[in-house]
């Protein structure tokens, strides 16, 4: 990365951004790395649902980045061309129930 600073000494943080953006295509984070981290927010969801039941009709709401969500359905990823499978793409404040915890 070759960003200079501004003649005030500091640098342009939109620059720095986009430059570290770039070194990361097609994705920032892989999907086996999201696959795994989707593993530990299973994991978070049960303990958290069995400390905290619910009463009557309350119902919980897991609010994420699209990308992260799609993981959490998916049944897995193939390792050879890092695609999820049988994932659900949600639309804009789409709201689906989601059991698969």
């Amino acid at each position: 990365m070759d960003l200079k600073a501004s003649d005030s000494g500091e640098l342009n943080h939109k620059e720095v951004i986009l430059e570290r953006v770039k070194a990361h295509e097609p994705r920032f984070e892989n999907h086996k790395d999201l696959y795994a981290r989707a593993k530990v927010i299973k994991q978070f969801l049960r303990e958290y649902i069995e400390a905290n039941p619910l009463q009557g009709q309350e119902k919980y709401a897991v609010i994420s980045h699209s990308r992260t969500i799609a993981t959490l359905t998916a049944t897995g990823y193939r390792e050879e061309d890092d695609e999820l499978i049988d994932y659900v793409w949600f639309k804009n404040c789409e709201m689906r129930p989601y059991e698969a915890y």
